[in-house]
């Protein structure tokens, strides 16, 4: 925070008023900063079920696979941290729908060029 960098030159009370912000505000984002990560090892644990599949895990199979190793997480919580690592996984068309619309005689190098996956692997 820009108080906390400043705060050796400058008098709290006098940071507070000039950023307009309450010192139970101030104090509340200390407490939070200050608390350490709730989900350390399920963080780990999804991070390398994810690169042992090559970034192909989605958040319901890396579900899946905690809940194998005994490992109970919400759904929610790993869609969570999967989108601060920026990790999304890029979904193949059904084959069949492109077989019905007539034109299955495309490679998957065309699918993927139209359709960049931009997860960081």
């Amino acid at each position: 925070m820009i108080i906390d960098a400043l705060k050796g030159k400058y008098a709290l009370p006098a940071l507070l008023s000039r950023f307009k912000m309450a010192k139970s505000s101030y104090y509340y984002q200390q407490a939070v900063m200050n608390k350490p990560d709730k989900y350390l090892s399920q963080r780990a644990q999804i991070t390398s079920i994810f690169h042992e599949n090559r970034g192909i895990y989605g958040y319901r199979r890396i579900y899946l696979a905690l809940k194998r190793k005994g490992i109970m997480l919400s759904e929610k919580i790993i869609r969570r941290i999967m989108k601060k690592k920026n990790w999304w996984f890029c979904a193949r068309r059904n084959e069949n729908i492109v077989r019905i619309w007539g034109n299955h005689t495309r490679s998957r190098e065309h699918h993927f060029t139209r359709f960049p996956c931009k997860s960081a692997v």
